[in-house]
Parts: structure tokens; C-alpha cells; sequence
């Protein structure tokens, strides 16, 4: 995975000419990774029942945002200066919220798309504004289209292009105007310098 998060720092790039830098190690994910593979059988064989389900789903939710507010906090831009902090409560709070529209069966989605806005806002600077343009039935008729075609173990690697493209797409980066900004915005049609 710390390869895929690299490359995709390295293939987005802003409209200031900068790109993501990923700076995470692979040793802090493994420990995670494995907390998360032990959670589950410790919950069920100490815990037990509907208890150790329970327990398991909160240490789910801890787990999962502590990865992903562990990504965001490795992401750099090209130049060294980082991106903003998130506070490991907000995203614990996103998880748990995620959690909860799952009953409703089809909310998750737009659940998913507030949180998605939520981190691109938080990710926006005096320079740039991410913002995240999709709706919920986007996020909710393409995730119904990603597990159909992942069910066909040939169409799985496809599937995670097709969706991991759209999603990284869907974020649209918006310099601000402000001429003190050590950025030059770059023009698209100019012709490299021989």
C-alpha cells in the first residue's frame, strides 16, 4: 500500500506546478495492519457473542482512522511544506458517523461524499482550495459498479483503477488569488524552455 499512496502523491499534481510528496513508512502500517487482523479474534474469543462484535466494531473504527488520518499526516507538498493537521477525534467521529448510516443501507454514500468534502476543506490553504464535487448517488452508483466487478477476480485490478481515478478526479484544486503566493500559476499551453 505505501507504494500506491506514493504513487498516488506523485501523479497528482496542483495547479501551482507542485505535487504530493508521501513521506509514511511501511513499519507504522504493518503494526496497524496487524492490530487490525488480532482485533477481531481477541474480541471474539475473549469478549464472545454480541459483546465481542461490539468491542470489535469500536476498535474497528479506531483502527481505520487512525490509518487514515495517518495517511493524511504523511502528505507533504513537492516544496517540504506540509499539509494541514486533522485532529484523530474528527476522523473518529467520521467513522463512527459512517458506522451509523449503514442502517439506512444506501446513507453511507452520502455520508462518504460529506466526509470526502470534509478532508479537501480541511486540506485547503491561503493558496489552494480543494474542493470535492461529487454527490452521494455518484459515490452510491459507483461503489454498486466497483463490488459487482470485483466479485470476477479478472476485472478486480480494472475495477480499482476505474474507481481510484474517479475518486482522486473528483477533487478539484483551486488557486487563490493572491500575488504574494511564491507559486506562479503555470500556464498549460506554454512550451518547455529548450
Amino acid at each position: 500500500w505505501i507504494r500506491v499512496y506514493r504513487w498516488f502523491a506523485r501523479n497528482t499534481l496542483l495547479p501551482d506546478g507542485r505535487h504530493l510528496v508521501f513521506t509514511g513508512r511501511q513499519g507504522f502500517l504493518w503494526g496497524w495492519l496487524f492490530a487490525y487482523a488480532a482485533g477481531q479474534q481477541i474480541c471474539e474469543q475473549l469478549i464472545g457473542g454480541s459483546a465481542g462484535s461490539i468491542a470489535w466494531i469500536l476498535a474497528a473504527l479506531f483502527i481505520v482512522a487512525a490509518l487514515t488520518r495517518w495517511f493524511w499526516s504523511h502528505l507533504e507538498f513537492s516544496d517540504g511544506s506540509p499539509t494541514q493537521p486533522m485532529s484523530f477525534r474528527a476522523f473518529a467521529n467520521w467513522q463512527a458517523l459512517e458506522l451509523l448510516s449503514c442502517v439506512t443501507f444506501v446513507g453511507w454514500a452520502w455520508v462518504h461524499a460529506r466526509f470526502y468534502r470534509w478532508i479537501c476543506e480541511k486540506q485547503s490553504s491561503p493558496e489552494l482550495r480543494f474542493t470535492w464535487g461529487a454527490s452521494g448517488l455518484q459515490v452510491l452508483w459507483r461503489t454498486v459498479v466497483f463490488v459487482a466487478s470485483c466479485l470476477l477476480i479478472l476485472t478486480l485490478p480494472w475495477a480499482m483503477v476505474w474507481f481510484h481515478r474517479w475518486l482522486i478526479e473528483t477533487v478539484e484544486v483551486t488557486r487563490l488569488a493572491d500575488d504574494r503566493s511564491p507559486y506562479p500559476m503555470q500556464d498549460p499551453n506554454a512550451q518547455p524552455i529548450a
